[in-house]
């Protein structure tokens, strides 16, 4: 008895054809060619436990591209059922960790368009087979979306379509995804990555909506959305700043700053400057130049304004208290006046730390003396 074809059984039969004629045009296979290798590697498969360090190591090894592709296919299938060459097999290969064993910078130059179409077609099987609250979901769509950003990062700009195509699909859900708050949001992820700018400058444009839509309902509970957008700027500002150069143009961190100025201004909520006050004069100098003046005087009159004061007792408070005053000291009255009088109060601590210091040993002679 025939049973009707359903529609999820319908996308599995394509998606496996797909992927099939995919490795077929990767590996330049021809029929015969194609069942010998399909016949090795299902020996290779059953031949003993199979797990995603057997098909990792594989691919790292000297073994030709058409087993590479079709251990690369069964890794990042979407489920088992969906995997076009390990049907009826038992195995536990599976999507692995992104980064943790499998790097795709490391494969060759020759998988790099297969792995980009790949990760294409199984995050749109993973998008159309989601109903409602699905968690198993979200698991596989963090994990693929991880890899799709090292793929963004492989393919060059002659691929632009593809590009764009991996980088909607990194996008899609990103009411759930790209400001995350249970993992790494993947805004986060994409502001750090070696891509292009135009994609991280579309993801954070894309990002502000959300956080800003979230900061505005502050007052029924903690805006999470927006704390994350805070998050994932330090964190890619602040691999910059050891680093020694920001992870994207000066241009768009400027506008990221702008824009949480602005809006923590509108929502009357300063939480971003206590993630921010230790990294001053890293966000200074990221700032530096003519061009982002105005950037730089609101933030310094933002921090002090908000009892954010420097501490004078660091040296790194110290370096930053003279960097605005010798920038703003002269041209802002109210910033020279606070900076100089906290100096002016720092000097009087010391003094009368010297002279209790003096006072007491001047004591503990006196004690010494009638001792001997």
């Amino acid at each position: 008895m025939a049973y009707p074809v359903t529609g999820r059984e319908k996308v599995r039969r394509q998606y496996i054809r797909e992927v099939q004629n995919l490795v077929v045009y990767t590996a330049n296979e021809d029929r015969p060619t194609r069942t010998q290798h399909d016949a090795v590697w299902k020996e290779w498969l059953e031949c003993k436990y199979r797990s995603n360090e057997s098909a990792i190591s594989l691919i790292q090894s000297d073994v030709s591209d058409a087993y590479k592709a079709r251990a690369l296919a069964t890794l990042f299938s979407p489920g088992g059922e969906f995997s076009p060459f390990a049907q009826g097999i038992r195995s536990h290969i599976f999507v692995p960790q992104p980064g943790e064993t499998l790097s795709l910078s490391a494969l060759p130059m020759s998988l790099h368009v297969f792995v980009t179409q790949l990760l294409q077609k199984s995050l749109s099987v993973i998008h159309g087979s989601r109903t409602g609250e699905d968690d198993r979901f979200d698991y596989l769509m963090r994990r693929f979306i991880a890899f799709a950003i090292q793929a963004l990062e492989l393919i060059t700009e002659r691929d632009g379509v593809l590009a764009r195509e991996l980088f909607d699909l990194c996008m899609y859900g990103k009411q759930l995804h790209l400001l995350d708050t249970a993992e790494t949001p993947t805004l986060s992820k994409l502001l750090v990555a070696g891509i292009p700018e135009k994609w991280k400058i579309e993801a954070d444009s894309a990002a502000r909506p959300i956080a800003l839509a979230d900061l505005e309902k502050f007052m029924q509970r903690k805006p999470s959305a927006f704390l994350s957008y805070v998050a994932c700027v330090q964190e890619a500002a602040q691999s910059g700043f050891a680093a020694g150069k920001l992870p994207y143009s000066r241009r768009l961190f400027a506008s990221q700053v702008r824009f949480l100025l602005r809006c923590s201004v509108d929502a009357n909520y300063y939480v971003f400057l206590d993630h921010w006050i230790g990294n001053t004069r890293n966000i200074l100098w990221a700032l530096e130049g003519e061009a982002y003046t105005s950037i730089r005087h609101r933030l310094v009159t933002l921090l002090m304004s908000q009892g954010n004061s420097l501490d004078l007792n660091s040296v790194e408070g110290r370096m930053v208290a003279e960097m605005i005053l010798e920038e703003f000291g002269d041209s802002d009255r109210s910033i020279g006046d606070t900076i100089r009088g906290l100096f002016s109060e720092r000097r009087e601590e010391l003094r009368k730390v010297a002279e209790y210091d003096d006072l007491c040993n001047k004591r503990e002679a006196a004690i010494l003396a009638r001792m001997k």
